[in-house]
């Protein structure tokens, strides 16, 4: 998918940085960096390596999950979905906190 906005969407030609070969689609996106992107696929053959996505030069290759690299959300709705708690959630925590703090005050009246 980085490939795909690399070359397609921002217009970025192979063997060269985003920085400086690119189209207009590319003043649409702010801080983009001119380095390595985690492409958020395991390397099949080594599980301790995922496939990296390097907008200095347009390759791709497989890297150590140990070391360092930007994450960019490619598709409407990957960016931090997962950290968003849902609000049926939050009313569940909200009514079990409720029930605790019930259930401690009859504790101290009665016990």
């Amino acid at each position: 998918m980085l490939g795909e906005l690399f070359n397609t969407g921002l217009g970025g030609t192979a063997g060269q940085s985003i920085t400086t070969s690119h189209n207009a689609s590319y003043g649409l996106f702010t801080n983009v960096q001119n380095s390595a992107y985690w492409s958020g696929t395991e390397y099949a053959s080594s599980p301790n390596d995922a496939w990296v996505f390097s907008t200095n030069n347009g390759t791709q290759y497989a890297d150590n999950k140990i070391n360092f690299h930007y994450s960019w959300a490619v598709l409407p709705g990957n960016a931090g979905a997962a950290n968003v708690p849902e609000p049926a959630s939050v009313a569940l925590l909200g009514i079990g906190l409720l029930g605790l703090m019930a259930g401690l005050r009859r504790h101290r009246r009665f016990g």
